[in-house]
Parts: C-alpha cells; sequence; structure tokens
C-alpha cells in the first residue's frame, strides 16, 4: 500500500466518522431542545412568570450543551 492510498483510506474513515458523529450530535440537540420545552411549559404550567422560565430554559440549555450564549435585553435610554 502506497502513502496516497494510506492517506485516501484515512482520509475517508475520518469523513465517516465526522459524519456519524453529526447525527449523533444532531440527534441530542433534539432531545434538549423538547426538554428545554417540557421545563419551560411545566415552568409556566406551575405558575412560574414566563420570563422566569424562560431564564431557566436556556440555563438548561447552557449547562447541557455547553454552549456560551448572550441574553439580549431591551434599550435602557
Amino acid at each position: 500500500m502506497d502513502d496516497e492510498s494510506f492517506e485516501s483510506m484515512v482520509q475517508a474513515l475520518e469523513s465517516e466518522i465526522n459524519a456519524e458523529r453529526a447525527k449523533v450530535q444532531a440527534a441530542y440537540a433534539l432531545v434538549v431542545v423538547e426538554l428545554a420545552g417540557l421545563i419551560c411549559r411545566t415552568a409556566v404550567s406551575a405558575g412560574v412568570p414566563s420570563d422566569l422560565a424562560r431564564e431557566m430554559t436556556s440555563d438548561y440549555w447552557v449547562a447541557v450543551m455547553s454552549t456560551p450564549h448572550t441574553v439580549i435585553e431591551g434599550d435602557e435610554d
């Protein structure tokens, strides 16, 4: 096996692994979205103000997805 065919084989394997990883991450994100929605709906139906429920949902999303976020507030003029 020459270097080019080995490199080609490694690249193909890497592409396949990356594609599978993307599928798993997408499935995981969908589950987290469903759970975040459940958290928000349950909180609101239990009497939690909607702003606080959204904040709780955002906190859950950040904790689980490890995704930094920015909360944009209205103008404070």
